[in-house]
């Protein structure tokens, strides 16, 4: 078991819920289309406040939430069920908005690229071997979409 999987699997999904639950919206924006439940604010701040490993991992489940979200809404009910709901990083936009960020906005210019680089090989290894089974999309078509 790799570093990043032992990561993902033991530490990270604690690390998100605790993050997340800190972090609510306090008002209820009715154009953004993240369920209100899911809503994570994040900030300037927090690029420099999380671990480069905690971003990449939310990276990457981000990137799987809205590929199934907008590509595959079957499979992303799957996802759902299997997985549970992963909070969703929204910022404030101004007037009281918020909008669901792009998952590039979880990165750094200063992130270490040769941990991106294993953590990308991670993520692709975990996406061949469990994505599938999850989804019952071959990870092939949700990479290309």
């Amino acid at each position: 078991m790799s570093n990043w999987s032992k990561y993902f699997h033991n530490q990270f999904w604690e690390e998100l819920r605790e993050f997340s639950s800190t972090r609510i919206p306090g008002h209820h924006c009715e154009h953004c289309k993240a369920p209100q439940e899911r809503r994570c604010l994040i900030d300037e701040k927090f690029l420099i406040q999380q671990t480069q490993n905690f971003r990449f991992a939310w990276y990457g489940v981000t990137l799987y939430e809205q590929g199934l979200f907008t590509y595959f809404r079957e499979a992303h009910e799957r996802w759902i069920s299997h997985r549970g709901s992963c909070p969703l990083p929204v910022e404030n936009i101004g007037m009281g908005c918020l909008r669901v960020v792009a998952p590039r906005r979880l990165l750094s210019i200063n992130d270490d690229p040769q941990e991106w680089m294993k953590f990308v090989k991670f993520w692709l290894e975990e996406t061949e071997n469990q994505f599938e089974l999850i989804t019952s999309i071959h990870p092939k078509f949700f990479l290309t979409s």
